[in-house]
């Protein structure tokens, strides 16, 4: 299946017959069979789309969303023909009233801390090859944060979660092994120096930037699952309830964030190092990065299925996990 992101102002988005076309100054630039598309993302301002088009959309389970100029959804737009939404809404409901959602946050947390740690793992083998000071200095870097991230899964794994304690515990672990990830991207000297750690919403270097607008599209990909399976996207375990906040999207992003996103912007740095800015060439490379990624096929339960197929998979495995029919594992990558 496919996933239009459309950066361009003044581009209109139609449809003609049983394809959604795509204009810009008059001239279509591109037309896509709708029964090949799963998401529209608009991610500039100034972009226009047709009631017939949302009407299609809605009618074959695309989602459309709408990104505002930080790369969040602020629009998300599904059609109504959802399928067994209340038994499963009523599953995670009942299933977040009690204790078990600390464990559930505990192998979300592992998973995460372990992707990380493969991607650091890809990042040594693969990219770090010249026998020169900057690279062992490079490896000395990923080695030692490689390390640490073990040894807080350690901690996680022998940490029992309590009622009394709460997440808090946990989200330590979390922010303990991301700090170190990060601060292995910062010594390696990867990247750009304006770079100094991970910064979330307003930062202004070009890597925070790319992380932000990453996750962005990444959320799109788990919100579609999501919906596809019925859960009810703003109540999550792991992160806290706000008003707007889709908690749960949240939630299912943490296992796929180090793989999908951050190992995209890994493979483009000699691009990043070559721009000052994050530039509309910079965030089409980093779309069809991901894009890519999730196209590409891994080994699950005994077969090869698209990565895409896989977040499904998981995503309806966790409705499962919610209605004590299945248990939930985070799947970790093989670098």
């Amino acid at each position: 299946m496919k996933h239009l992101a459309v950066l361009d102002y003044g581009t209109f988005l139609g449809t003609n017959g049983e394809r959604l076309v795509v204009k810009h100054e008059g001239n279509v630039v591109k037309e896509l069979p709708l029964n090949r598309l799963s998401t529209v993302s608009v991610l500039k301002n100034g972009v226009s789309f047709s009631s017939d088009l949302l009407l299609n959309c809605g009618a074959r389970g695309i989602k459309f969303f709408i990104f505002d100029e930080y790369a969040r959804e602020v629009v998300c737009l599904s059609g109504g023909q959802l399928h067994a939404v209340v038994k499963v809404r009523e599953a995670q409901f009942n299933f977040l009233q009690t204790d078990k959602k600390l464990f559930l946050s505990k192998i979300i947390i592992e998973g995460k801390i372990k992707n990380q740690k493969a991607v650091l793992q890809y990042f040594k083998k693969y990219l770090i090859k010249k026998d020169d000071a900057y690279s062992k200095n490079a490896l000395a870097s990923v080695e030692k944060s490689i390390l640490m991230l073990q040894n807080i899964l350690i901690n996680i794994h022998d940490h029992t979660p309590t009622k009394e304690q709460g997440i808090s515990p946990l989200l330590g672990f979390e922010g303990s092994a991301a700090r170190s990830y990060f601060n292995s991207w910062v010594e390696s000297k990867f990247f750009p120096q304006s770079f100094k750690g991970r910064e979330g919403r307003g930062a202004q270097d070009i890597v925070n930037q790319m992380l932000n607008y990453g996750y962005a599209i990444l959320s799109s990909y788990v919100w579609h699952c999501s919906i596809n399976a019925g859960l009810e996207i703003y109540d999550g375990f792991l992160h806290t309830q706000r008003a707007g906040k889709p908690s749960l999207i949240l939630d299912l992003m943490e296992e796929y964030r180090p793989w999908v996103v951050d190992r995209s912007i890994i493979k483009l740095r000699d691009h990043i190092n070559n721009h000052d800015t994050f530039s509309k060439k910079l965030r089409g490379l980093l779309i069809e990065e991901i894009q890519s990624s999730f196209e590409k096929k891994h080994q699950y339960k005994g077969c090869k299925i698209t990565l895409e197929s896989l977040l499904q998979r998981q995503i309806y495995r966790l409705v499962g996990h919610f209605n004590n029919t299945k248990t939930y594992k985070p799947h970790v990558f093989k670098w």
